[in-house]
């Protein structure tokens, strides 16, 4: 007997430690996923304008979302009439603060205001704690906070207005606070308000005017929770035309973040807080009937699997695919929860007793798996946005520098350049035209010697134009000095005087940025000259002029009896 008595202390003594590491484990899993959760939206809130879109939207907060709905309805299945082993309490218990979404600093201050503002005692049972009149601190405390944003939000309003940045918190506060952040609240503490109402019908009485108090809160609980899924439903079927739009999306889009939009699809959000309804019902009402309650869960999820994948209600294959798993380990665990009934096949057995142990820890792995999945993707997606962040200030300090550099070597060689041309370049160049090219006055004494006459719309025409045909194949392209030197040139020469040049432009043509149109009567070479200084291919303009010039020349140096027999020959 000793042997035996030594044996179960053993025992005994091994599994109150395996129970306090489950504890500690469950425990610091429940902070790291809500703290991860909170890292994820405070670094998107950083890293971009629309970051309650991309929050909502993205894959690991589903899986979080998705954790966290399971989990509850898993610890709702150990909440009906069953023997559940220690090893499953204590999981559950440690994962609470996750499954509620309040971390240990908010647990402190609600139980502050339910001891100190309305006198409740903090050792509380958990059917107490059910109690709505019991969470009075938890309701002060959202009211309290919802107060407080409604505050900031008249004072940016009021006095930020008038600035972009007062407009751009405003439009946030708008969207993200008074629309997603509550319709998210609402879905996401459905269960626990629906729990909270469905119990508090067994505790109505009018008798005293305390609980008649008491009834008028529940009765306003109880209505809210019927008509909030409906009125979801409502507005999202009325508005499916318009749920793709930005505006819509900023505002409402938690109600159905990755949801691809049809009828069938928008119904999700309704089947959801329906079921949550039902099984309330059955948590509060049929608690003497544990086998139904069970049945229950298991049609349940078996009808959701069934939806998920009919429709495939969400846009992402691979969302549908984590609900259905989800599903499925709701369904194994409820299986397992038959171990959990007092059915004994006889008195005094001992051996459902370690069999129930057993399932337990099965359940907890299951549970366990699930959430170690979550946190790995949480924190991979942690990672990933903090190494974004970095690379793209990283980045952006690169360019800045590289910017700078271009910046001051495009400026200082521009500046030596333009001083060296002025104080070098400049005299040496105006030497080598005078030198290398042919000079002013033997150039102006040949378009001297030749008849040009001058047309409206172009500034000469060739007496002969045929000359230009024999002169095609010529290479000789004068050098010509800067056209303003060529100016300066013909003002100094008195045998290009005509009375023709004290003719003023005619007054339409003062105020033109474009050269004037010249005319036989009104102009004559060195005024059309003169004018090219004007325009922008004057240079151009003078090469041609000096090329006829020299064709014209060549044509009338060839005889004349040679053209004179080709034109017969061709004549026959």
């Amino acid at each position: 007997m000793q042997i035996i008595f030594t044996c179960k202390s053993i025992y005994l003594f091994n599994l109150l430690e395996a129970l306090l590491k489950l504890e500690n484990v469950g425990q610091s899993s429940s902070s790291t996923l809500i703290y991860g959760v909170i890292a994820n939206l405070v670094i998107q809130i950083f890293m971009q304008e629309n970051f309650i879109h991309q929050f909502y939207r993205s894959f690991s907060m589903h899986m979080m979302w998705g954790l966290m709905n399971t989990l509850q309805l898993i610890s709702c299945i150990f909440k009906f009439n069953l023997l559940v082993p220690p090893n499953v309490y204590m999981f559950f218990k440690s994962i609470e603060e996750f499954l509620s979404m309040k971390a240990q600093f908010v647990n402190n201050i609600v139980e502050w205001v339910n001891e100190k503002v309305f006198k409740l005692n903090t050792e509380l049972s958990d059917g107490a704690k059910g109690n709505p009149i019991q969470n009075m601190g938890t309701y002060l405390i959202a009211a309290f906070a919802i107060v407080f944003a409604m505050i900031v939000f008249g004072l940016v309003a009021c006095f930020g207005s008038r600035y972009m940045i007062g407009k751009k918190l405003l439009d946030s506060l708008r969207n993200k606070l008074f629309y997603n952040s509550l319709l998210r609240l609402g879905i996401q503490s459905y269960l626990k308000n629906a729990i909270l109402a469905i119990s508090g019908w067994q505790l109505m009485s009018y008798d005293t005017n305390e609980e008649f108090k008491k009834s008028v809160i529940i009765i306003i609980m109880s209505i809210v929770v019927f008509l909030y899924p409906i009125a979801i439903c409502f507005f999202l079927l009325m508005n499916e035309k318009s749920l793709n739009i930005q505006s819509m999306r900023a505002s409402y889009e938690s109600t159905y973040a990755n949801l691809r939009i049809f009828k069938a699809s928008l119904l999700s959000p309704t089947i959801f807080m329906f079921r949550r309804l039902l099984l309330a019902i059955a948590l509060a009402l049929l608690e003497n009937y544990t086998f139904f309650q069970l049945l229950y869960v298991q049609l349940a999820s078996s009808a959701q699997i069934i939806y998920v994948f009919k429709v495939r209600p969400y846009e992402v294959p691979f969302l549908n695919t984590i609900e259905i798993v989800n599903e499925i380990n709701l369904s194994i665990c409820s299986f397992l929860a038959i171990f959990f009934t007092d059915y004994e096949p006889y008195e005094g057995s001992m051996h459902l007793a370690g069999l129930r142990e057993q399932v337990g820890w099965v359940i907890i792995s299951i549970c366990s798996f699930n959430i170690l999945a979550t946190i790995f993707k949480i924190l991979s997606d942690v990672f990933l946005k903090i190494k974004g962040i970095v690379n793209q200030k990283m980045q952006k300090v690169k360019i800045e520098q590289s910017q700078k550099e271009t910046d001051a070597k495009s400026c200082e060689p521009i500046i030596d350049i333009t001083q060296l041309n002025q104080s070098q370049h400049g005299p040496t160049l105006k030497a080598k035209q005078k030198l290398d090219g042919p000079t002013i006055v033997e150039d102006l004494t040949s378009l001297s010697q030749y008849n040009l006459g001058l047309q409206e719309n172009d500034f000469y025409y060739r007496t002969d134009d045929k000359a230009k045909i024999a002169f095609t194949n010529s290479t000789y392209k004068p050098k010509l000095s800067p056209y303003l030197e060529i100016a300066k040139e013909l003002q100094r020469i008195p045998q290009f005087l005509s009375p023709l040049q004290k003719y003023e432009i005619p007054s339409e043509f003062k105020q033109s940025n474009l050269p004037p149109i010249f005319s036989n009567q009104s102009c004559f070479l060195p005024d059309a000259i003169k004018n090219l200084s004007s325009g922008n291919d004057a240079d151009q303009r003078l090469r041609e002029i000096l090329e006829d010039i020299q064709r014209e020349e060549a044509g009338n140096k060839r005889p004349k009896k040679s053209n004179l027999s080709k034109r017969k020959g061709n004549a026959k």
